[in-house]
């Protein structure tokens, strides 16, 4: 089993620095769209409607954020993680997730696991599967209900939660 997922590892953007920067050489602000959006954006979820209206001026922000694609790499994300020997080798080798481990003072295994937005989206939903382990399964649901809690969830937005019949976790289906 794996416990719960404690973040230490998140994003951080020097906004004025980019807004400044940014506008001199494009010659527009892109920050503009994403600050004008009925919705409060995360920090996280700014910066992907920025990087998308860097790209393209005309960019919508919250389209930017569900159709994120590779902009999603630009974000780095890192969870400090117990859990058992079994679960924690599922995760290493079924996805392109970074695991440093250890051993922890219990007989679990210590675990940072680090990767970019894309890395951690593509593992969720190899990995939110009715066949996959409980433990992994309840561990990218934890993943994902972080994301959904600093204001990334409609990177999922083309995913539906389906409440998983045996327990209390859920896997992931196309909508």
């Amino acid at each position: 089993m794996i416990s719960n997922i404690i973040p230490i590892i998140t994003p951080q953007v020097d906004w004025p620095t980019l807004a400044k920067n940014a506008e001199t050489v494009l010659g527009y602000n892109p920050l503009k769209k994403a600050d004008a959006t009925d919705r409060e954006l995360s920090d996280s979820a700014r910066l992907l409607a920025v990087l998308s209206a860097f790209r393209c001026r005309e960019a919508e922000p919250l389209e930017s954020i569900r159709n994120a694609g590779s902009l999603l790499k630009h974000l780095q994300y890192g969870f400090l993680v117990a859990g058992d020997r079994e679960s924690i080798l599922e995760i290493s080798a079924a996805s392109e997730l970074t695991l440093t481990i250890n051993q922890s003072v219990t007989d679990a295994l210590a675990v940072i696991v680090t990767g970019n937005m894309k890395e951690w989206r593509v593992a969720s939903i190899e990995h939110c599967v009715p066949s996959a382990p409980y433990s992994v399964r309840a561990f990218f649901d934890q993943v994902i209900l972080y994301f959904q809690k600093v204001g990334l969830g409609e990177v999922w937005s083309d995913m539906r939660k389906t409440p998983h019949k045996k327990d209390k976790t859920f896997y992931l289906e196309h909508k």
